[in-house]
Order: C-alpha cells, then structure tokens, then sequence
C-alpha cells in the first residue's frame, strides 16, 4: 500500500496501511506534527539505522559513557557471556594480586607477569637446581641418626607426665596420672576414657561417682544443645542473664510480617486494646491490638513508638503488655539488679511503677543508686513506703516522709523530717534529738523546740511529763498522781495548801495569794461553803428549808438576803424566799416554775397535767406565748377561721394570709406546710399545700413536694428520677416552665409575656412532645451551644459531635429502627401567610431542601465558566488555579452574586447558597449535554464523510 499525504480543505490526511488519522487546522495554524515515538508507524522494518539492536548484530562507532548514578558495578555479563574471551580487549585494572606466603618472596598486582621466590634460611639452602635441607642441626634432644642416615625420635624423655610405654614398647596415655589440661579439647573420634571406648562420647567409669567441677572449681560456660538432668538438690544455682519479664500473655508470630501489614496473625486469642511488644537485635516495635478479623488474625495499629515499622519473621516471639490496668513484674539486671511490679497505662510507653526490690534509683525520690525495697505509687497524694540502709523504713505521701523507723527511733508526724511536724517520737537508746538528750525507751509527743508543748514519757523515772520546750510544768507520777505546782490530784481528791485562816473547816481548797484565800471550798460541821475570804457572796447548801422541801442550793448576799434558789419539793405550797427563784416540782401540776419577785405568771411555767408550757402566763394550751403561738400537734401562725381543725391535730404548718399583704378574708385562706413517709420505712417528703377556701387544704395534691434529693411540682414521685426537678402540669396545655429576665421587653405578647425570653409547651395537646422557643429584642431567638475537650474526626454512624441531635422511632415502651425515609430532623420558617418545612435530614443521610425557586437559568451565560470562577475565587491568593481562571472570576462574580449564588464578603470568607449552586450545576450539565449532542451530530456527518473521502482516495490509489 502507497503511503501519501492528502490534503482536505484546512486539514492534512495521513493515509498508511493501518489507519487513517485526520489532523484538523485552521488556516493560520500549522499542522501538528507526531512527537511521540510510540506515535510513529513502521518500525517493524530494520531500516532506523540510529537506534541500538537488541537482537541483531549491528556495529556500534561511537564511544560510550558508562556511569552508574551508584557504585555498582557498569554491566552484567549473563550466563552465556561468562568465561569467554574478549578479543582484543585490555583490562587495565584487576583487583587481585599474589601474595608471596611463609618462606616465600615476591608476587604483587596481576597487572604484569608475577614471580614467587623460595627464601634461604638456617639449614636450607635454595639454588637453580632445587631446595636442599641440612638436617644435622637438628640432631639431639631425642633427635638421632642411624648408619643409614636416617633420623630418629628417642621418645623415652617423653615417658611421665601422662604418658607411658607397654610391654611392646607402645606409648599410651597413663589413665592414673592427674591431668590438669590448659587448653581447648576437641574429641572428633572414639576415645577411650577409664576403660570405656565411645562414639565421640565422654562417659565415666561409674555412675554416680565423679563430679565435673565443684563448689570452688566452676566450669565458666556450657556450650550445650540440651540438658538433661537426673538430680536431686538442696543447693543449687540457677543463672539467668540480663532481663526476665512475665507479663499479661506471651507468644511468637505463626508467619512473617511486613513493615505494610495491618492485620497480624498472632496464632493464639488476642485482647482488642492490648498493647504488644516486638523486639530482636537492632529492632522494637511497639502495637495496639484491634479488632478481630477472623481466626486469630486481629487488626493492629502500628509503629506506636515511632521508630518506624518493621519485618518481623514468623516464630519472632512477642510480649502483651496489655491494656490499661494491666500489670507485669519485670526482674532486670542487665545494668543494675532489681524486681519490680508494674501497671500499664493508657499509651504504650505509659506505665505506674508500685512495687520496686533492688536498685531503687529513677524512681520514688532516689537519683542515685541505691538498694532497698519501695512500695506504693510515687506521685502527688499517693502513699509509699521505702526501705533503704540510709533512711531505714519511711511511710510517705508522695515525698512528705510521715512515718519513720531509724536504728532505735520511731517517728510519726506530718512531716517527720523536722521536730515540729514531727507528732510521736519513740527511742530505743539514749541518744540527742533536736538538742536534748533521750534516753532509752522513752517517748515524746510534740516538738520539744523552746516554747513548744509536748508530752514526754521518762521511762527512767516512770513519769509522764508535761512540758513547755524541755521545762516540766506538770507530770503524772508514776503512782498515778497528778502533780502542778503545789497542786494534787489522786484517789484522795484534790489537795491544794491552805492556812489557818478563819473560817477554819475541816477540807479546804481555794485560790491563794500567799496567806490570802480569794476563793474557798470548804466544810464547816455540817455545812459545805463556797465563798470568798470577804464575805461579799457565798453560796450555802442545806438539807431542808422546812417541811416537806429540801433545800439543794442558795445563794445569798452579803447580807444573807438569797438572790438564788434552787428547791426539790415534793409537796407542800411554793417557797417564795425572797427577790429570784428557780423551782423544780414546786406541786402536782408544776415541774418547773422560773419566778421573778415572787409574782407566778411572768416567767416560764411547764404544767404537767397536760403538757403544755406558759410564757409570761399561766398556760391554756400546748404553747401559750401571751397569745401569739398556738400549738396543739400542729402550728397555726394567726388565728380565726382559717385555722383547719383537721389538719392542726397533725404535724403541721398552717400560715394564715394578712390582709396588710392585700385582700379581706385573711380568716379563710392560709399555707400548709406538712410531711409525709411514704409506706412503713422510707425517706420523709415534706409537702406544701394551698388553701382552696375557708382553711381547705387538698392535701392529695400538694402544690409543691420535696423527696429525697427531688423536687415535685403538682406531683409527689417519679420513678426514673434520683436527683432532679419534676413538674406535672395535669390537663393543662400552655406554659410548664417559663424563664423570665427584667431587661427583656420582646412584645411578642401574643405567643407569651414581654419579658419571658424562654419558655417550655407541650407539642401536641393530647400527644406530648417539647416545644422550646426562645423570644429576642434583636436578632438571635435560641443559640445551642456544646462545648466538649475531645475533638471527634471520625466519620461513621457511630461517632459523636461537639452537639448532636437525635430523632427516634419508638416501639410500644422503647426504640424501634427507623422506618425507611423517616424524616429524622427538618427545619421550619413561616413565609407566604404559613408555617413552611424548608429543609429535611432523613433516616438514609439524604438531605431534601424546598425546590421552590425564582431563580432563573444561566443560558445567557457559559455555565462552565461560571462554576470555574466560583471554585477560582474560593482558592487562596496565591493559589495557581486563582491566578490562571482570574478572568473568569470576574466574568462570573457579578451574575452569581445578583442570583444569590454566593455571597462575597470584604473578609474573604465567602457563603455559598447549596441550592442555587445546584440549580447551576444542574444547568451546566444540561448546557454540556447540549453541546454534546451537537458535537455528535457533527461527529457523524464528519464520519460520514471521511467514508466517502476514503473511499475515492482507495480508488485514486489503485489508479
């Protein structure tokens, strides 16, 4: 077939033997010529003499530049290539040489022909006809030579040692010699060891006889496959190098891991959560176990500590670390010895030391090393205990040491380390503390600094003593008695120094000041006083008055007038004694009379007969307070009609209304306040109730009722509630809570009052639901707002957001699925004379908005340029795609914004209204569909054409 070019009009034809290819033009365009070399045709001839090939022989004239970007090595000769020979070919570099050995000069690099030479030494001789060897230097020392010449060993300087000579002069080795050997043995055949020949094998003579080693003579190192052992012992050694961990789990890999993998086969059950560690020799990986995929193959998040992740061969063991909570005991030497007990945390290298035996420096207050024993987790608040050779035992909050033991010292405190937060201090030997010297056994409570009480216990002496600093002011002795001063106290009472001063009397105590009582307590005959050396006052105690009274107590001036009496009696009228008295059972009636100037009625009476207690008056009733206070079970507060019989015969509150608070019938209407136990045991409520009329009080229904921790309105209980507030509206539809504000004046007046900016309703008179509206003076009604410290970036079903909002189905007394296009959240505004739904969430995810719109189409303009500047206009400043499309930002910004679009702001963040651009991608995609269907029926009559077309270029061809 001719290959030729034609031209059609404005366009070239390329016609060849596979296909026909058209490139349009225009007049002022050149025709676009192939650059592609997969584009060229032809190429199945051999006749592009330029290129290199492959599987023919061709001559190569250039020189050629091998270099590798990396040291390796230029090109790889294959198989067939191998040990043959390069005509012609001169290697001016080999990277060997020959190396002259012992006894030998010369060599060098294979650059040029090599030559090794025999060295001459002592006794051998080297020259052109070969190497001789003058052997007679070596005769002696067991070295002879016979009349042949020959040489001979004389091996009886070899006998001892070890070794001897049988009866056929054969040397062996002496099996009863003690050998100490030096050096390495390696047995490769039989050998013959007290008389037992073995394959390779070292056995004894006799079981259970030899040892190999001993307690002061130990084998370094065994290098053994397997040990097995037959033994018994009670002291034995068992040796483990570096670290011991015994953790959650354990277990090795069933198959190799890649540094990509994110689902392990772990070959045994695994806990999701769990953190695992992998490390070999130069290598660690911390993982979190997942979820189960199947089997025990589990999902894992990887390279937690962020080293990077790595392969790991199968049989490769791993430790489990566990989740949080979990803990381990670790027993480490590697660098410094110690056993601890550990609980892991929340993240891999998380983890709460709490017991440590060993080295105990990084943790508990140690920077340096230091052995003992610690218990309990070292941080803020937490009690630990430490036990060292230098601080001996402490028991502590965090770092405050609050209990120690020291060499013969105790010490309890808030901080023990100083004596003045130091509260016991109990000492086994004599020793100095804070300045004074203790003695053995005894004890001191408080600080014995100067000005410091304390209490010491002198065990030498047996007394318990009290202390200002080290000055005793008081002790106990060791018979028991307290001793201040010249003051005692024991089993004989109380003695204190007195003088002979009149009134003498048979015991005397009292305040002195020398031979000058300023107050004294004494006996005289029969007759107890207490008075002062002066006389002012006394207090006299007798045993009757008169008849039928005892007389407990007077107290009298100076001059024997009484001011106080107190009188047992138990018959007989009152005794009025003078200006005061307190009587106690004055007759049948009165338990207790407070008189004042001898007058009955204005003090306090408590009359017995039935109960009640009169101020200022002789009682009338349970309470009687000159009238003001009325109690009979209950308490009325005011009086009249509106005072409910029924209800003041229970424990009750009744406050009554005053007509100075407004009204006239302050007789009638009244507050009950009163409490109730629901059942035989519970907790109490206390119940307030309003009165209906005439002292009414429905008691059914209370206004208000306090359970528990719960406040009721219009209702008494609520089974679902511990703590909270619970308000039954009954049959009531409007307002069930309202939020009110001084500032606020909406005047919406016809939904609520001005000044309610919130208030909660009932949806449906009958069926329930919430309705919450919130009134403004401006601009915003309601704002919700959810405030939370954890960022949620998970898109699932399951996740939660920062406010989230639910819709549900229910099903008789719970939830049921959603039924399939449930609306689950709509929004709702009131435009054309009605309340309008304008966006709707349903249970699938789809979001339906009102199609409603007066926008019109875009035809007038090229929709595609339209979107194109709006996802321009929305890049950064600097963004490629803003600054190549920066006219079609222009283009499209005026009719965007005028159909409400988008709308641009000065700040550069920009809204964009998802159902107008909708509305526009809808119309680009139709403008785009039309064009289509142009471009297609120009396609075909093009197509239709370029038949014709080729069919006369065919037959000018064949011309």
């Amino acid at each position: 077939m001719l290959r030729n070019k034609y031209h059609l009009g404005n366009g070239t034809i390329n016609r060849d033997a596979s296909r026909l290819r058209v490139v349009l033009s225009s007049a002022s365009e050149q025709p676009v010529e192939v650059t592609d070399h997969g584009e060229l045709a032809g190429l199945l001839d051999d006749d592009h003499s330029q290129y290199v090939h492959i599987s023919a022989d061709r001559t190569i004239t250039a020189q050629h530049s091998i270099s590798p970007i990396n040291n390796q090595a230029p090109f790889l000769l294959g198989i067939h290539a191998q040990n043959q020979t390069v005509v012609g070919l001169k290697a001016d570099y080999l990277n060997r040489s020959v190396i002259a050995g012992n006894g030998l000069t010369g060599g060098g690099a294979l650059t040029s022909d090599v030559t090794l030479s025999a060295k001459a030494d002592d006794g051998i001789d080297v020259g052109v006809s070969g190497i001789s060897v003058d052997c007679t230097d070596l005769l002696g020392d067991g070295i002879t030579e016979d009349a042949y010449n020959n040489f001979m060993v004389d091996c009886t300087d070899l006998l001892g040692d070890g070794i001897t000579e049988d009866a056929s002069n054969n040397f062996m080795v002496d099996t009863a010699f003690d050998f100490d050997w030096t050096g390495a043995h390696t047995f490769n055949s039989a050998v013959n060891l007290f008389g037992q020949t073995t394959a390779q094998h070292i056995l004894p003579r006799y079981t259970d006889t030899y040892d190999l080693g001993s307690s002061t003579m130990l084998w370094r190192k065994g290098w053994l496959s397997e040990l097995d052992t037959i033994l018994f012992a009670q002291n034995a050694v068992t040796l483990l190098g570096g670290w011991l961990l015994i953790s959650k789990d354990e277990g090795a890999l069933v198959t190799d891991v890649t540094a990509a993998d994110t689902q392990i086969d772990f070959g045994k059950a695994m806990t999701p959560n769990d953190f695992v560690l992998f490390r070999t020799a130069l290598k660690v990986e911390y993982m979190q176990v997942g979820a189960l995929v199947s089997g025990t193959t589990y999902n894992v998040t990887r390279d937690l500590d962020g080293s990077g992740a790595n392969d790991w061969a199968g049989g490769t063991p791993f430790c489990v670390l566990g989740a949080s909570g979990n803990g381990r005991i670790e027993l480490n030497a590697y660098n410094t010895p110690r056993i601890q007990m550990l609980i892991q945390g929340a993240t891999y290298n998380a983890q709460t030391e709490l017991i440590r035996l060993g080295d105990l420096n990084g943790n508990w207050g140690y920077s340096a090393a230091t052995y003992g024993l610690a218990i309990g987790e070292y941080a803020s608040g937490k009690v630990n205990m430490t036990l060292d050779p230098t601080n001996s035992l402490q028991v502590r909050t965090y770092a405050t040491t609050q209990f120690s033991v020291t060499p013969n010292l105790l010490k309890f405190g808030s901080n023990v380390s100083a004596a003045a937060t130091t509260g016991i201090s109990i000492f086994g030997a004599d020793q100095t503390y804070n300045g004074e010297i203790m003695g053995n056994g005894d004890l001191l409570i408080g600080d014995n600094s100067a000005s410091k009480a304390n209490i010491l216990w002198d065990k030498s002496t047996g007394k318990l003593l009290f202390r200002g600093g080290t000055t005793t002011q008081s002790y106990i002795d060791a018979d028991g008695t307290f001793v201040a001063g010249p003051v005692k106290i024991n089993s004989n009472g109380i003695r204190m120094p007195y003088s002979a001063v009149d009134p003498p009397g048979d015991y005397c105590y009292g305040i002195w000041s020398g031979s000058t009582p300023y107050l004294r307590i004494y006996s005289y005959g029969a007759t107890p006083y207490i008075n002062s050396y002066t006389s002012v006052a006394y207090i006299q105690a007798i045993d009757t008055i008169d008849a039928g009274s005892s007389l407990f107590l007077i107290a009298k001036d100076i001059n024997t007038n009484v001011k106080l009496s107190i009188i047992i009696s138990t018959l007989g009228d009152r005794y009025i004694q003078s200006n005061a008295k307190f009587l106690i059972n004055d007759n049948s009636t009165t338990a207790l009379l407070v008189e004042q100037d001898g007058v009955k009625d204005n003090v306090l009476v408590v009359d017995t007969t039935n109960g009640r207690v009169g101020v200022n008056k002789q009682p009338t009733t349970a309470l009687d307070v000159s009238g003001g206070v009325i109690v009979e079970k209950g308490i009325a507060i005011g009086s009249g009609n509106g005072v409910s019989s029924t209800h003041l015969g229970y424990n009750s509150l009744q406050i009554l209304t005053d007509t100075s608070y407004g009204g006239t019938y302050d007789a009638h209407s009244g507050f009950l306040i009163f409490s109730t136990l629901p059942g035989v045991w519970g907790n109490a409520t206390l119940n307030f109730s309003v009165s209906t009329n005439w002292g009414t009080y429905d008691t059914s229904y209370p206004t208000m009722t306090l359970a528990s921790h719960s406040v009721f309105i219009g209702d008494d209980s609520n089974a679902n509630m511990t703590i909270g507030l619970t308000i039954n509206q009954g049959a009531n539809d409007n307002e069930i809570l309202a939020l009110k504000s001084s500032d606020v004046a909406h005047g919406v007046t016809s939904i609520t009052e001005t000044d309610t900016f919130a208030l909660f309703q009932k949806y449906g008179a009958n069926d329930g639901g919430i309705i919450l509206r919130g009134l403004s003076e401006t601009t915003v009604g309601v704002c919700l707002v959810g405030y939370a410290p954890t960022a949620e970036t998970t898109k699932s079903t399951s996740v939660g957001a920062k406010v989230l909002i639910n819709g549900y189905q229910t099903s008789e007394t719970g939830t049921t699925n959603a039924t399939a296009n449930m609306n689950v959240f709509a929004i709702r505004t009131y435009k054309n004379s009605g309340t309008k739904t304008i966006f709707i969430v349903d249970e699938d995810g789809d979001i339906a908005v009102d199609g409603s719109s007066s926008i019109a189409t875009y035809d007038e303009y090229d929709d595609v340029k339209l979107l194109t500047g709006l996802r321009a206009s929305l890049m950064p400043e600097k963004a490629k795609l803003r600054e190549q499309f920066s006219e079609w930002m222009e283009y499209a910004r005026e009719p965007l914004s005028e159909a409400g679009v988008v709308t641009y702001n000065d700040d550069g963040h920009h809204f964009i209204s998802l159902k107008g651009l909708h509305m526009l991608e809808i119309d680009a995609i139709r403008q785009l569909s039309e064009q289509f269907n142009r471009l297609a029926l120009e396609y075909a009559a093009l197509e239709e054409r370029l038949e014709q077309v080729d069919a006369r270029l065919a037959l000018l061809a064949d011309d």
